[in-house]
């Protein structure tokens, strides 16, 4: 993850699937979470919420959305 911080990358939109396998230690410097192409469980709610902006972009439009 040092390409993010040295990017200064501070959004990124993930699957939960991906979110899963990750800490927030891990993506320092990312402030914002959009999660999109799965549902997003409690679990990684409660996981990252602490940590992050977490946007749920899941649903019938989120192609659209994330697209835009």
């Amino acid at each position: 993850m040092n390409f993010v911080h040295s990017q200064k990358i501070s959004i990124a939109t993930l699957p939960p699937s991906f979110l899963n396998n990750l800490s927030p230690q891990d993506v320092i410097g990312i402030e914002t979470i959009v999660v999109a192409g799965e549902a997003l469980s409690t679990d990684l709610v409660e996981k990252w919420r602490q940590n992050k902006f977490l946007i749920t972009a899941y649903g019938p439009t989120e192609s659209t959305v994330c697209a835009s």
